[in-house]
């Protein structure tokens, strides 16, 4: 079981997950980062970090069993960044 999220604009694959398989029903939480860059360095204490989702449109696909199932997911510009009007 797969669960890959994918920038709409771009078609380039943004984050990879991987879910527990087990039967019955199953969570997987996406924190809205996205993959670790392979020639990432660095990062301090907990290594490389991976780049976090800019607002935008992501498409988000599950794959198990042999079949696929896809949803279109939105990501807001965080209106609680400690900006005060």
């Amino acid at each position: 079981m797969s669960l890959t999220v994918t920038e709409v604009v771009t078609g380039e694959v943004f984050r990879d997950l991987e879910a527990t398989g087990h039967e019955g029903i199953n969570r997987v939480q996406w924190d809205l980062r996205g993959n670790v860059p392979e020639e990432a360095t660095g990062g301090g204490f907990g290594g490389p970090q991976a780049p976090v989702a800019g607002p935008g449109l992501y498409r988000v696909t599950l794959r198990v069993g042999g079949e696929e199932f896809t949803e279109m997911v939105t990501v807001v510009e965080d209106g609680w960044n400690g900006k005060r009007s």
